[in-house]
C-alpha cells in the first residue's frame, strides 16, 4: 500500500488550472473531479473577479498537510489539488480539487472534507474585484 504522501499531489501557485484530472486507476471506481469558479457577485455586489494571495510557504506546506492526514483517514483514497493564486476572473476556475476513491460515496465524502477543510484551515486570502461601472 502506498503512503498518505505518496497518494497525494497539492499546488498552490500562479500557473493556470488544467480542466480536469484523473488518475486513471483500475483499483478505483469513483473519479470525483471539483472546479471551484468566481462568481460575479460577492456579498449582493457585482465583481469582476477575485485576487487571491497567500502565505505561500505556509499554504502549501498546510495544503499538504491537510490533504495527508485525510488521505490517511481513507487509505486508498488518491488526491489532487491545486488553487491558484493572483487575479482569477468571475466564471474562471480557481481551484481545481480531484478524488478516486474504490466508491462514490467515499469519493464525495472526501471531497467534502477537503474543501471545507481548506477554506478553514489554509491561508489563502481573497480580495474581491470591484465591477468598472459599480458605483
Amino acid at each position: 500500500k502506498a503512503t498518505a504522501a505518496a497518494r497525494v499531489s497539492t499546488r498552490v501557485d500562479s500557473s493556470p488550472l488544467a480542466a480536469s484530472h484523473s488518475f486513471h486507476s483500475p483499483h478505483h471506481g469513483a473519479e470525483l473531479c471539483f472546479t471551484g469558479v468566481v462568481r460575479g457577485l460577492e456579498q449582493g455586489s457585482p465583481i469582476r473577479g477575485i485576487c487571491y494571495t497567500a502565505y505561500l510557504p505556509m499554504a502549501q506546506a498546510r495544503l499538504r498537510a491537510l490533504a495527508e492526514e485525510t488521505a490517511a483517514d481513507h487509505p486508498q483514497a488518491l488526491i489532487y489539488i491545486h488553487h491558484t493564486l493572483g487575479e482569477v476572473a468571475a466564471g474562471q476556475a480557481s481551484i481545481l480539487l480531484a478524488v478516486a476513491t474504490p466508491h462514490s460515496a467515499e469519493a464525495f465524502a472526501v471531497s467534502q472534507t477537503l474543501l471545507r477543510r481548506l477554506k478553514l484551515e489554509v491561508p489563502i486570502w481573497k480580495k474581491p474585484i470591484e465591477a468598472l461601472d459599480h458605483p
